[in-house]
């Protein structure tokens, strides 16, 4: 048989059409390979990484985490945020925030918002990217996740997605650290643009706290209200007191300063005593402790029998406390006597005379001063005391003679730490007091050690009151 192929002849129709159909079939693969091959984004293709198109728009580019905002001279607007009825420091903060980046660069729009939104419900967390700087805790998502993991002090500041959140475990550490981003970031000449790298990254806590087992006593005449109450508020928190003891403290003073302190300490701060009902002020010199470190045992008020005597602001208050650690202590805060030429009665006087007066008086406020002491001392034994207030008598007087006499000691003199003295803690509103004898002081006796001793003379005191305020760190006993 011959097996030979033979050559064919021309095809029949079917036999074309089939063929046509399998060759159509191959171009069809070879266009998928191709194509896929194209897709792989090879450098040859000329196509972006995800197989967008070289030129053409990235849709999910906003979805892309910025490599550092521009909070100010950018394309974006950013804005403050704080929570909605912010209290004092917060609001505080807020403002210090926006000064700082206005006096950094012109383009800053001085943008501060509270964190309400529409369809808002207290409780509700917001989850959004929009050009923020976060004060505080709010209703921004982020800003409640940072505050979970923060103790009582400490702080954080760092960037999420196109957002800058500046929060702190409280009021007060959020304060702090806007202090401390102004410092690190804002400080320094003018710019086009304030930058903030989207890894910026700073955690601190509130420095200057008291020691353990010391107690902080800051004594301020608020001057019956004759300063910025908010700067009042503020520095009073900052200070981070156990002791606030007011001078001149009316019913304004009480209200807008005192209250507000205590209010913002959510229950930490009290009274010694009641000192202002309504509109009447009971007593001008009151004593705020803090009730986490003392408990209270025992509190009164007096009078001083040496002053002009159509004045009530000239008195003591008095106070005794345990600590902690079982140790009893006692506190005075009194406004010394003045005699002024609008005095009824001491017009005519010349001012030789005034001054003669007044001496007469403030020897009087130093013999009661002791004999309050000794009251308290045959109740309660020798325990450690301290006297404090605007005395309006400096320490080349005779009645600073007298209480050194009595074995007081003053803490801007003997206080193992003294950071500022030397000043005269008074001058006109809003002038720093210049270099000089004080008239504010700070005493202790039986066994009182002061630690540290300051003198708040700033800028920002100037303006709270015609006097600033001093301050003392005091161990009143053993830490056990």
């Amino acid at each position: 048989m011959n097996h030979q192929r033979k050559l064919c002849g021309p095809a029949s129709p079917l036999v074309r059409a089939a063929s046509c159909l399998c060759a159509a079939a191959l171009l069809l693969a070879l266009a998928a390979v191709f194509s896929a091959c194209a897709g792989s984004g090879g450098p040859e293709t000329g196509t972006a990484s995800g197989g967008t198109p070289a030129g053409e728009p990235d849709t999910g580019a906003e979805n892309v985490p910025p490599t550092e905002l521009v909070i100010a001279g950018g394309d974006e607007e950013y804005t403050i945020i704080r929570i909605m009825d912010a209290p004092e420091l917060i609001a505080s903060a807020g403002v210090k925030l926006n000064r700082a980046l206005r006096d950094k660069c012109d383009a800053w729009g001085s943008r501060i918002s509270e964190d309400w939104y529409a369809g808002w419900n207290r409780g509700d967390l917001l989850e959004n990217d929009s050009p923020e700087i976060v004060v505080g805790r709010c209703n921004r998502k982020e800003s409640a996740d940072i505050s979970e993991t923060l103790g009582e002090y400490d702080y954080s500041i760092e960037v999420r997605g196109r957002k800058l959140l500046i929060v702190g475990g409280s009021d007060l550490a959020t304060y702090f650290a806007v202090g401390a981003f102004i410092e690190a970031v804002l400080s320094g000449d003018k710019t086009d643009r304030v930058t903030v790298p989207a890894s910026f990254s700073l955690k601190g806590k509130v420095t200057g706290l008291p020691g353990e087992g010391q107690l902080r006593l800051v004594s301020w005449n608020l001057g019956g209200g004759v300063g910025d109450e908010t700067v009042a508020v503020n520095l009073i928190e900052t200070v981070m007191a156990d002791l606030i003891c007011i001078q001149e403290a009316n019913a304004a003073v009480h209200s807008q300063v005192i209250s507000k302190v205590i209010k913002a300490s959510a229950g930490k701060l009290k009274y010694a005593m009641t000192y202002h009902a309504g509109t009447s002020t009971l007593i001008y010199t009151p004593i705020v402790y803090n009730s986490e470190k003392l408990t209270l045992v025992e509190a009164g008020s007096e009078m001083l029998d040496g002053r002009y005597p159509n004045t009530n602001s000239k008195c003591v208050a008095w106070a005794v406390f345990d600590d902690r650690y079982g140790n009893r202590y006692a506190c005075l805060n009194f406004h010394g006597a003045v005699c002024l030429a609008n005095y009824k009665g001491y017009e005519n006087m010349t001012a030789a005379e005034r001054n003669a007066q007044a001496d007469t008086w403030r020897r009087d406020n130093a013999r009661q001063l002791i004999d309050l002491k000794r009251r308290i001392n045959e109740k309660y034994g020798s325990i450690p005391l301290s006297i404090c207030g605007d005395c309006n008598f400096t320490k080349t007087s005779v009645p600073y003679s007298m209480l050194s006499e009595a074995g007081f000691y003053e803490a801007e003199l003997t206080a193992k730490i003294i950071v500022k003295s030397g000043y005269k803690t008074y001058a006109s509103y809003g002038t720093k007091p210049g270099t000089g004898n004080s008239i504010d002081h700070i005493f202790g006796i039986d066994g009182l050690v002061f630690d540290r001793y300051d003198v708040l003379n700033s800028d920002e005191a100037s303006v709270g009151s015609d006097h600033v305020p001093v301050t003392a760190d005091m161990s009143v006993g053993p830490v056990s």
